[in-house]
Parts: C-alpha cells; sequence; structure tokens
C-alpha cells in the first residue's frame, strides 16, 4: 500500500492528468473527500487496474502458448501428411512392381528355359563336332569304351571284348550275348555315327548360338535375374523335350 501511495504522490508532483489516475470517472469519486480518502480512492482503481493488467498479461501468455501449440500441431500434421504421402507413393509403386512382375515372370521363365535347353544343346552339339575318329589300330579296350560311352555309361556297359578273339559282344538285359562282331567292324561304325552327328551339330550349332544370343538379350533388358530371384527363387531345372 505503501509502494502504491509514493506512486500516487509522485504522479500528483509532477502534474499527470487526473484521467491519467482513473479518468473522469475517478475525479467524481475524489471530489469533496479528504485526501487520505482520495488517496485510499485512487489506490483502489489502481489496484483494479494492475490487476487487470496483470489478468491481460496472463491472458496474453497463455495466448502465446496457444499459437505455439498450434504451430506445434500444424508441423505434425504436415510431418503425419508428408509420411503418408510417401507411404501412399511406396504402395503406389510396390502395385505397379507386382502388375509388371504378372506380366514379366512368365516371359522370364519362358526365357530361363529357352536359355538352359539351348546352352545344354550347344554343349552335346559342342561334344559331338569334338569327338575324335577312331583308328584302324585302337585296341579292343578303347573300341570297349567307346561304344559304352556312346551307349551313355560312364563306367561299364553292355559292351565287352570276347576273351582270346578280336571281338566285341553286347549282353542284353537278360544277361544273353546277343552279337558279337569285329573289332574293325565296330571301329567303322563308331566313326560313321559320329560323324553323322558331327554334320547334325554343325547345322543345328548355329541356330542354338543365335537363340541364346537373342534370349540372353531379352532376359536382361526384363532383368530376368532380379524378378526370378524374387519372385521364382525355388524355379527347379526345366526339361528340355
Amino acid at each position: 500500500m505503501k509502494y502504491k501511495i509514493i506512486l500516487i504522490v509522485l504522479a500528483l508532483i509532477v502534474g499527470f492528468p487526473t484521467v491519467a489516475l482513473g479518468g473522469s470517472f475517478t475525479v467524481s469519486l475524489i471530489q469533496g473527500k479528504t485526501p487520505a480518502e482520495a488517496v485510499q480512492i485512487i489506490a483502489e482503481q489502481m489496484d483494479s487496474l494492475f490487476g487487470r493488467v496483470e489478468s491481460l498479461e496472463t491472458q496474453q501468455i497463455q495466448t502465446n502458448e496457444s499459437i505455439d501449440a498450434t504451430q506445434l500441431e500444424i508441423e505434425r500434421l504436415k510431418l503425419e501428411n508428408e509420411n503418408l504421402r510417401l507411404e501412399a507413393a511406396k504402395t503406389t509403386r510396390q502395385v505397379g512392381e507386382n502388375e509388371t512382375a504378372i506380366k514379366t515372370v512368365p516371359a522370364c521363365e519362358k526365357l530361363y528355359k529357352t536359355l538352359t535347353c539351348a546352352r545344354g544343346a550347344v554343349a552335346t552339339y559342342s561334344a559331338m563336332t569334338n569327338a575324335p575318329v577312331i583308328s584302324s589300330s585302337a585296341s579292343l579296350e578303347e573300341v570297349v569304351l567307346a561304344l559304352n560311352t556312346n551307349s551313355g555309361y560312364v563306367s561299364g556297359g553292355p559292351y565287352h571284348a570276347k576273351a582270346g578273339t578280336d571281338t566285341i559282344c553286347f549282353t542284353g538285359s537278360d544277361n544273353k550275348e546277343q552279337a558279337c562282331r569285329e573289332r574293325t567292324e565296330y571301329i567303322s561304325g563308331i566313326n560313321a555315327d559320329r560323324e553323322e552327328r558331327r554334320k547334325q551339330a554343325n547345322k543345328y550349332l548355329p541356330e542354338q548360338n543365335t537363340q541364346i544370343q537373342t534370349s540372353q538379350s531379352e532376359f536382361e533388358k526384363l532383368q530376368c535375374e532380379a524378378v526370378l530371384q524374387k519372385y521364382s527363387p525355388n524355379l527347379s531345372p526345366p526339361g528340355c523335350g
């Protein structure tokens, strides 16, 4: 209270207009009052003024806090909206990839089969072209090995040399000898067969190599290696009929 009275006295001394201390309403209140009563009235008016100022300051602080909170919420919503946009773009991209895969996977599987079979054919034809001519002086053992190898046997087989002779015999599934021919006759037969196979291989090798080049180009264009790894990771080797 003393602090307020000092302020009032100072205001009166420096000649502040009465309106500064409450306006015409305050003037009407202190008219006809003793100095003490006037000071008391002015002090009460100042209490009211200070209270309103404090209230305005509090409201201003609350308003600022509300603005800050609103701004933070706006930023959060912007971030959330951006995340949703990115997620939607990702989903759209994934849908597009899946739609492409539906069309691409069958094509890639077909190309994979074509390449696998063509490479196998090239390997077989190359072996045919490289098969050597058997010399007429080849031993019984060499001819027997060639006969069994041509029949698809890695070791052993139905052909065997007849002891004490220059002939080779064939044993059937019933374990009975079905034919015996001279070694030189078999040599002629093997060389004739290999020559025929060599002609066939030379005929079809260019075709298979072209098939590999064409299919490999399309395989790479469609990025089939990545597509098959993602959508057909357990793809079995194809059968080549």
